[in-house]
């Protein structure tokens, strides 16, 4: 007589599409569109070296098939990663690149934690090529626009600081004195 395991997916398959569940776990469907445009991408992810790696990898894959599905549009879970699990997996691309004689095309707005792993780099601004060239080069360019984001300045080429009324304003705030 067969008797049927229900327990054959690990656990981090099994809770690596959660996060769109739970921008409406009412929805009647696996998950609301509506509600997964507006909370997602998450913006800070983090978690153990091993934890992060594996939900990464699967929720990677689960993103991937609810596109496919018209569940999300969107095409990464996660905005951001904590520093350690982003550093882990920086050195895991570049062990993996070397040991197998690869190229892996990285997509970040981590300029920092990118430049430790690739060979070239590309920097778009408004989906035109402003700046390539060696990491290596990169990194002593004097050009400002590349120094501003390897640098992480708020002060650049690229405006920081946006539009907005004084802060006391929009927090509704009365000036001491007044």
């Amino acid at each position: 007589e067969a008797v049927r395991d229900t327990d054959t997916l690990d656990t981090f398959v099994d809770s690596s599409w959660y996060f769109a569940r739970f921008c409406d776990t009412t929805a009647p469907e696996p998950v609301n569109r509506a509600a997964v445009d507006y909370w997602l991408p998450v913006d800070q992810y983090i978690g153990g070296i091993e934890h992060a790696i594996l939900h990464l990898l699967y929720a990677r894959f689960f993103v991937r098939a609810m596109k496919q599905a018209g569940y999300v549009k969107l095409d990464e879970p996660f905005a951001g990663l904590d520093p350690i699990s982003l550093n882990v997996i920086a050195n895991l691309i570049r062990r993996l690149n070397d040991a197998l004689g690869v190229t892996s095309v990285v997509v970040t707005y981590d300029v920092t934690e990118s430049l430790k792993v690739v060979d070239y780099v590309y920097f778009i601004n408004d989906g035109v090529i402003a700046a390539e060239g060696p990491a290596a080069d990169m990194l002593l360019t004097d050009d400002p626009f590349v120094r501003q984001f390897v640098d992480a300045k708020p002060d650049g080429p690229i405006a920081f600081q946006y539009p907005h009324l004084p802060f006391e304003r929009e927090l509704g705030l009365t000036p001491r004195g007044s």
